[in-house]
């Protein structure tokens, strides 16, 4: 593709005055450019439009009744949802079990490396650690076979150096 070389159109300013300039990529002809104080999209949102955010956010903060054991409690939308999801759990309901327990472990359940090993008996901790030790000896590995080692030559050298306790 041939680039043309950028040409200088006569345009008038404000003023009325004829200035010449470049016209090209990011420079468009001054007649064609948004005048001071018109928007570019002038049938765009207006003002103060409810969006889904706004919407969402109206309807978390508002506060619902139900009847707990009997007696009228007010609370928010999202808690009686969660309260209806657990009565549905507990009915029976699969798929309301299995969105409890996923909702749960994703907000309320402790991170995997956050447990306090004191409130382990010795028995616990050592059924942990032998998981553990399973699981690390389960994940592939990467063993040194040099050039002209197999990769079972490298395994049983490692075993004979006493690195595999697996």
């Amino acid at each position: 593709m041939v680039r043309r070389p950028r040409t200088s159109v006569s345009a008038t300013d404000d003023r009325g005055d004829v200035r010449d300039y470049p016209v090209g990529r990011a420079k468009p002809p001054k007649h064609s450019q948004f005048k001071p104080g018109t928007s570019g999209n002038p049938g765009g949102r207006r003002r103060g439009s409810i969006n889904m955010k706004s919407i969402w956010s109206e309807v978390a903060e508002t506060e619902i009744t139900i009847v707990e054991k009997g007696v009228p409690t007010t609370v928010t939308v999202p808690k009686a949802i969660v309260l209806r999801l657990v009565q549905q759990a507990l009915k029976g309901d699969i798929r309301a079990i299995n969105s409890s327990v996923e909702h749960f472990e994703r907000h309320c359940a402790p991170e995997p490396g956050n447990r306090d090993e004191e409130d382990l008996s010795r028995e616990d901790q050592a059924l942990l650690d032998r998981a553990e030790k399973h699981h690390l000896c389960r994940a592939p590995r990467r063993t040194q076979s040099g050039p002209g080692k197999s990769r079972r030559e490298a395994a049983g050298s490692a075993k004979a150096n006493g690195d595999d306790d697996c």
